[in-house]
């Protein structure tokens, strides 16, 4: 078997249209697609946009082909910046509003809410039934005897009302400069002396205020959830006017088109002159006619 020489193993394609295809693949996979490309971002995806535009335009040479890919770069900076914009957008609709956005939409402030309207969702009906017993529960026994009484059944009836009461003495509220006495009873509660039998009326008017306070204000939001769904869609709505007002997304947006159009242009340009260079190659090598010899007479 003979061995091919050097000279036709190497040296690449020789012909106008091998060349021409060459230097599209060097364009397609080389490192200008590469560099166009962030981590996160799919070079296929990147490649398949490239061959439309190749298919929309048909380049000839490198000029074109380059004029080609930078087309291909543009656009796909503008998905980008689409995507980026989106993605931004979904996640800045869809976080939950915090209390001084729906004070800042006309919702009356109250004391006690601020912990409700950074999650409506817990307001079920479950939810809204129980604080509604237990208010009339605090308000029953908030006399010192009463709450004696009530205490020595309440693990059997009221078991979640009675561990709630349980976790509010042990963990009083506090607002500062404002101490708080704990209520001393001989049920045993954590941290309570056992032969104790005296129960503070400061204790329990603190104690019996905190749970009457946390349930009427779940009552009072339960009131009024329909308009707090309402004022949900307009705070929405103002996140989206200060993100358009703000953000400054269109600016860069704007000028990629416009580099785009000037690139579309150049190209658009450079294929005119080609088509016209072609034309007058064309005519200059155009055959005469040899000249028609006379007729005899």
């Amino acid at each position: 078997m003979t061995v091919a020489s050097k000279s036709r193993r190497t040296g690449g394609p020789r012909t106008t249209h091998g060349k021409e295809l060459a230097s599209k693949n060097s364009l397609k996979l080389g490192v200008y697609a590469r560099q166009a490309i962030l981590p996160f971002e799919s070079q296929q995806e990147f490649d398949e946009l490239k061959q439309l535009f190749i298919q929309d335009f048909r380049p000839h040479g490198v000029t074109e082909l380059s004029l080609v890919h930078e087309l291909t770069v543009l656009a796909w900076k503008k998905l980008r910046l689409e995507k980026i914009e989106n993605n931004f957008l979904h996640g800045l609709l869809q976080a939950v509003e915090i209390p001084e956005e729906f004070y800042a939409a006309g919702f009356p402030k109250r004391d006690q809410i601020d912990w409700l309207l950074r999650d409506l969702s817990i307001l079920t009906s479950e939810f809204i039934s129980k604080h509604r017993m237990e208010l009339e529960l605090a308000k029953s026994i908030r006399k010192p005897e009463v709450l004696v009484e009530f205490l020595e059944t309440a693990r059997e009836k009221h078991f979640e009302f009675y561990e709630r009461l349980k976790e509010t003495i042990r963990n009083p509220p506090r607002k500062e400069g404002d101490g708080i006495q704990y209520i001393v009873i001989h049920n045993g509660l954590p941290g309570y002396r056992e032969d104790a039998k005296e129960v503070t009326v400061p204790a329990v008017d603190k104690i019996l205020s905190s749970v009457i306070e946390q349930s009427e204000a779940v009552l009072y939001i339960a009131e009024h959830l329909e308009k707090l769904m309402q004022l949900k869609k307009l705070i929405r709505d103002r996140r989206l006017k200060n993100f358009m007002e703000t953000s400054g997304v269109a600016r860069p947006y704007q000028e990629l088109s416009r580099s785009f159009f000037k690139v579309l242009a150049e190209l658009r340009k450079q294929q005119e002159w080609r088509y016209q260079k072609g034309l007058i190659e064309v005519a200059a090598e155009a055959p005469t006619l040899p000249a028609s010899k006379p007729r005899k007479k």
